[in-house]
């Protein structure tokens, strides 16, 4: 691990200063063994789920404070199934689902199920870090704005009583956190959209893509060597 990296954890982890009980839901070992490291690097408590099954299983035994769960899963019981039963049952509890797929209509579906965000993999660490806090938090106000009192999760005796999100759409924040993404790598490459696609992790079909759908035109500065 280089110097840089492990710099950035030293950062986010001061930016952790409450650490999150973390539910983790994903069908591939490695998966699960690379994302709970990482974030159990930034001081997070995470328990791994290979199945939605087993999913249920730890809801029912632990508080969570965020639930982070792929989306493609085999079998009936996918990451949209769990996604909505989490929804139902355990409303105080803020869902972020992700995936590899590059479906159109995937972020709506999962708004549908009750997801409170969305990430598109391969994801930063920074990135879900700051949108897994953030999930929370949000949550926390729209609880304290709905004058309800603080509860936890069905494992600590939590009522059915759903608190509203208060800022926009599920595809809206989406679509904002990866405009913002991709305008940082344009600009840190000065509009080169090969080295920025290289940057986030992407073809350069698929960057151009999402720049046409978001409505990006980059212009580079002038100035820049």
């Amino acid at each position: 691990m280089g110097v840089e990296t492990m710099a950035s954890i030293d950062a986010l982890r001061k930016e952790s200063s409450n650490p999150l009980r973390i539910l983790l839901v994903d069908d591939r070992i490695g998966v699960r063994r690379y994302t709970s490291s990482n974030l159990g690097k930034l001081g997070h408590q995470v328990l791994a789920a290979a199945s939605a099954e087993e999913a249920i299983e730890l809801l029912e035994q632990h508080a969570f404070d965020v639930a982070l769960i792929d989306v493609v899963m085999p079998g009936g019981a996918d990451g949209l199934f769990l996604t909505s039963r989490i929804h139902q049952e355990y409303p105080l509890l803020p869902v972020v689902v992700y995936s590899g797929e590059e479906l159109a209509d995937l972020k709506d579906k999962a708004e549908r199920a009750g997801a409170f965000d969305f990430v598109q993999k391969p994801f930063d660490l920074m990135d879900l870090n700051r949108r897994l806090l953030g999930a929370v938090a949000e949550h926390v106000r729209a609880e304290r704005g709905a004058g309800s009192a603080a509860k936890e999760p069905k494992a600590r005796g939590a009522g059915r009583k759903k608190a509203k999100a208060s800022t926009g759409t599920l595809r809206q924040r989406t679509d904002e956190v990866e405009r913002d993404q991709i305008l940082s790598a344009l600009e840190a490459v000065n509009g080169n959209r090969e080295l920025a696609a290289e940057r986030l992790g992407i073809s350069d079909t698929t960057l151009w893509r999402k720049m046409r759908r978001l409505g990006i035109g980059f212009k580079p500065s002038c100035g820049s060597s």
